[in-house]
């Protein structure tokens, strides 16, 4: 029996549909790698369709102390309602696929399907490292007194003492710490030391073979080996849902005739060489996005498109945050 097989140009990358099945496949990935902590924000708060290489995000200050007394013949102070800036920036990102690359891609027997899972994977590891890289960058100079543990417990495994201390850094918020993400080593460190609680009770060794997701001091802890250690020294993260948010903006290329093209968030363009070594395929997917740590502001002016190295680097960073407990993440360092 005669079998027709699809092929890549039969696609219409841009396609509504397409793209929608695309976006959906991202999410739901990303909602695993961020258990929660990396949330899609608002087109009202970062429009998709902004142009530029930074994004200015407005929030305002927390109006502080009490009420004044009203006084026969006095005037009230006149509050300032004022208001801050969280600075993000766009990145700009392209990975190309060779034929090998694709005959793995359409070797399924679902090709479109498999081609959707590929790229979308691709991209949400891609996220989740920029986001990682946010993450560091902050914390190495800006926040590295007020939300990191700093040297304090570098010379001991994660242990309880330690897990309050980072949350207590946050002072009352810290009930709003709910989520955490440990290397592997480190979890399984607690679950050694049986202070990783699990369903029904702290179980130590035997709960690992239960496949459940432990807690550490009431936070779901996820594992994730993209927090690679320095020196031996891994860092763990305690955070509120939404403290970090992403966004993928629309923008315009060109295609192979010159036609403007609007790409919707992660862009995917085929593109044959028929005159180079016999013909060769080339699949490009793109993506312009921003990860951003809410109360920080990304202070290099003249560094537009940064690299993950760019992003981690502590100097790049600024906290504009008018009250420490507005940045709900916290870093225990521990061996």
């Amino acid at each position: 029996m005669a079998v027709n097989y699809a092929t890549l140009s039969n696609f219409n990358y841009q396609d509504e549909q397409f793209q929608a099945t695309l976006m959906a496949e991202l999410v739901d990935a990303l909602n695993i790698l961020g258990s929660g902590i990396l949330s899609v924000a608002s087109e009202t708060l970062i429009p998709r369709d902004v142009s530029g290489h930074f994004v200015d995000i407005p929030q305002y200050e927390t109006v502080s102390g009490l009420a004044d007394q009203i006084v026969s013949g006095s005037d009230s102070n006149i509050y300032d309602f004022a208001d801050y800036k969280m600075r993000a920036v766009w990145v700009l990102r392209e990975k190309a696929f060779g034929v090998e690359d694709l005959v793995q891609i359409m070797a399924a027997k679902d090709p479109i399907g498999e081609l959707i899972r590929q790229v979308s994977n691709f991209w949400a590891r891609n996220f989740q490292a920029t986001a990682i890289s946010v993450i560091q960058g902050c914390m190495a100079t800006a926040l590295a007194l007020t939300h990191s543990t700093g040297n304090t417990y570098t010379g001991n495994k994660i242990s309880y003492d330690g897990i309050l201390a980072a949350k207590q850094l946050v002072g009352d918020k810290q009930f709003e710490l709910n989520k955490a993400i440990a290397h592997s080593k480190v979890m399984n460190d607690a679950v050694l030391q049986n202070i990783a609680q699990f369903p029904n009770s702290i179980l130590g060794n035997t709960s690992a073979q239960e496949g459940n997701v432990s807690r550490l001091a009431g936070m779901n802890t996820w594992m994730e080996d993209q927090i690679v250690s320095v020196g031996d020294v891994y860092s763990t993260y305690f955070a509120a849902p939404g403290q970090l948010v992403y966004q993928l903006a629309n923008w315009k290329r060109k295609d192979i005739n010159g036609n403007a093209v609007v790409s919707q968030g992660v862009d995917i363009e085929f593109f044959r060489k028929p005159e180079h070594s016999g013909g060769t395929n080339l699949l490009f997917t793109r993506c312009k996005y921003l990860v951003h740590l809410n109360g920080m502001q990304y202070n290099s002016a003249d560094l537009s498109n940064p690299t993950d190295a760019q992003l981690a680097t502590g100097v790049n960073w600024t906290k504009v945050a008018d009250d420490d407990r507005k940045i709900k993440i916290v870093e225990l360092k521990t061996a």
